[in-house]
């Protein structure tokens, strides 16, 4: 080794290796090749430090890495963010033995990336190769100091007084992110996100807090809090407050959080991480876009799916291209999507989707035109329905059709609806009944007083599921005629 400075810049880049991997960790699914890949990678940044029977022992403070008491990449934001993951998990000092390899660092990421709880299950700091645990007289000494600074912190008036304090409390609060302190650091990011946004403060103190905000939206913090809000045990009142903490970081931590979505298995737990993301737009709008040409599928989906619960009619150029994604969920999306945007663009897009070759699209479209009530959609839907066929792919079509006339109500669609009760067709029975069956409940939908004859008539039909039909309908036009008197 040259020098000093040569064996600190290896030092780095080692453990900034180590970063990447948990990076990894977090993005693949187990057993996922890759995964593998970033620990041979990990390994190959160590082996200039470790060659020759060397070891590597570095210590970790607050504020970063030394070794032989020297910082290491003083400043470095990614090592610093790594040293505090670790000081907060009780690790004091690191060693790295001359026969590392790759499985070692697996294993060492995995037990590095455990809740504090669970690390001490199985096992504690020790298994760290070579962890050793914080003083525990320092650890409740630092919560202590916390503490002090946010009650002096909610009592000051000073601007300047003020700026200072957040300083203290950057480090302070990076060191409570455990499960022991979640009451003191919630109430540290609620005092940040009301001294951001309070119109009582003054627009230095709500600029210094959003910068506040912005150096703690990192991937830990991140984590932190989504752990948090997802576990059972946490109150609803708690959980909303995490929610609004995690939608005020917006665009800082959009990228992480659609990172945990797409490995989230649980329902509920995607539901909260949806929330988030919706909640925070429209600042995380550019970055949520970003995931529309990912190439997992499903991470696609999740963001179409995020478009349509932000409803922003910016999305609609986006969301277009889409209709042609090879898989056929993304499209499915994208078509509720665009029904939950709505407005008059949307509406275009669904008329051009209602007539395109793609037939499960088709359906979805003319099925959402109905719940829009869109009545411009109204003539290429009865275009649809003078069409002639009878394969049951069609006759499914047309019945979509007739139930989006019937939800849009448009009285222009009777004298079509009213031909399809009365039509016969011996040789496909079955089929012309089941449109007529359709027609006969889109006619009650509609509730005109023009269609009781025919609807009176329908219920002494000889198929029983067209005059069951028709008496509904007719129940619900008496219902229509007494709300109108």
């Amino acid at each position: 080794m040259e020098n000093a400075s040569e064996l600190h810049n290896l030092i780095a880049t080692a453990l900034t290796g180590v970063v990447k991997q948990i990076k990894a960790v977090r993005y693949y699914p187990a057993k996922h090749p890759a995964l593998e890949a970033a620990a041979k990678e990990s390994l190959r940044s160590f082996e200039p430090i470790l060659g020759g029977g060397n070891h590597l022992s570095v210590t970790i403070r607050k504020e970063g890495f030394l070794f032989d008491d020297s910082p290491v990449a003083k400043g470095n934001q990614v090592l610093t963010q790594l040293a505090t993951f670790c000081f907060a998990r009780r690790i004091q000092h690191l060693t790295f033995l001359a026969d590392l390899n790759s499985s070692d660092l697996h294993h060492f990421v995995h037990y590095l990336r455990l809740d504090p709880q669970e690390l001490q299950k199985q096992g504690g700091a020790a298994v760290l190769v070579g962890g050793e645990e914080v003083d525990e007289g320092q650890a409740q000494s630092d919560a202590l100091a916390l503490e002090t600074l946010l009650a002096r912190m909610e009592q000051e008036n000073n601007d300047a007084r003020f700026q200072e304090a957040i300083q203290e409390l950057i480090p302070l609060l990076r060191l409570q992110l455990n499960d022991e302190q979640r009451p003191l650091a919630m109430r540290a990011f609620l005092l940040l996100c009301r001294s951001a946004t309070g119109k009582q403060h003054s627009e230095e103190r709500r600029q210094k807090a959003r910068l506040c905000l912005g150096q703690l939206s990192t991937d830990t913090t991140t984590d932190y809090l989504v752990v948090y809000l997802a576990e059972e045990k946490t109150e609803q009142k708690t959980r909303n407050t995490l929610i609004q903490i995690l939608a005020f970081m917006g665009s800082k931590i959009t990228n992480r959080l659609m990172e945990i979505l797409a490995d989230e298995s649980s329902a509920v737990k995607r539901k909260l991480l949806h929330e988030v993301l919706v909640r925070s737009c429209p600042a995380s709008l550019p970055v949520i876009n970003k995931y529309l040409s990912d190439d997992r599928w499903f991470v696609v989906r999740n963001a179409v799916a995020l478009l349509g619960d932000i409803r922003s009619q910016e999305s609609l150029a986006e969301l277009t291209l889409l209709l042609q994604h090879d898989e056929i969920r993304v499209r499915r999306e994208t078509i509720r999507a665009l029904t939950r945007i709505g407005g008059k663009r949307a509406i275009e897009i669904l008329l051009q989707t209602a007539a395109s070759d793609d037939q499960d699209l088709r359906r979805q479209a003319i099925l959402s035109l109905g719940a829009m009530r869109a009545a411009v959609a109204s003539p290429t839907l009865m275009a649809i329905l003078k069409q002639k066929g009878w394969s049951q792919r069609g006759i499914d079509l047309k019945k979509d059709t007739i139930h989006a006339l019937g939800e849009i109500r448009d009285p222009e669609a009777i004298p079509e609806l009213l031909k399809i009760i009365k039509k016969k067709s011996w040789l496909h029975r079955q089929l012309n009944n089941e449109l007529r069956v359709a027609a006969t409940a889109a006619l009650g939908d509609i509730a005109e007083e023009t269609t009781r004859y025919a609807l009176e008539k329908a219920t002494n039909d000889k198929d029983k599921a067209v005059a069951r039909a028709a008496a509904q309908a007719l129940m619900q036009l008496n219902k229509a005629s007494t709300h109108e008197r």
